[in-house]
């Protein structure tokens, strides 16, 4: 008799210790579920600062060329002028 109350114990035990580990789990996985909802949002957020990165190089840049198309050395004089 005491052999099957000390087998029940150990049962319930076990048993509450599963369900301890599954809400645990549980736990976990929503948690985990923010972070990543969370990094799809950073990386769209990147994504556009990349894109308004990308374009004000390309602004820069165009800016830079037509600036050195207009702006002329004279090797004699040594004197930048603007055409």
């Amino acid at each position: 008799m005491w052999q099957l109350f000390n087998i029940h114990n150990d049962y319930v035990k076990t048993i509450k210790d599963l369900e301890d580990e599954e809400r645990s789990r549980e736990g976990v996985v929503k948690e985990l579920e923010n972070f990543e909802n969370e990094a799809s949002k950073k990386k769209k957020e990147q994504v556009k600062y990349l894109k308004e990165i990308a374009l004000r190089e390309k602004r820069i840049n165009e800016k830079s060329s037509k600036l050195d198309k207009s702006v002329s050395i004279f090797p004699t004089f040594g004197v930048w002028t603007i055409l």
